[in-house]
């Protein structure tokens, strides 16, 4: 179960402006993979990879919703990026928001 509980957990969550993060509008929390655990069933999601396919894009099938990416950071490192939008009691636009630019990679 997520949780967040203060301001001074130094949480940080990331727009990327790649092609596809633009487009879904994604707001990124990168947690270490030790850091998450999927509770439903990873056959349940579906799986989209592009240009060079070092990200996996997960989102449900049924409704399209893009929950979370797999993928390994700049520096090398295996990471997670949950989509913060799908994250039910979070506003958005509470959110202390970084820009990333993901063009460049």
């Amino acid at each position: 179960p997520l949780q967040l509980s203060c301001q001074t957990c130094n949480v940080l969550f990331m727009a990327c402006n790649c092609s596809i993060c633009s487009m879904h509008g994604s707001l990124h929390w990168l947690v270490a993979p030790a850091h998450f655990s999927l509770l439903s069933d990873p056959a349940r999601m579906s799986t989209y990879t592009f240009h060079r396919h070092i990200i996996r894009h997960h989102f449900c099938p049924t409704c399209g919703c893009a929950t979370h990416n797999e993928g390994v950071s700049p520096d090398g490192r295996p990471i997670i990026a949950i989509n913060s939008r799908c994250i039910r009691d979070i506003d958005p636009v509470q959110l202390t928001i970084k820009p990333f630019d993901g063009r460049s990679l």
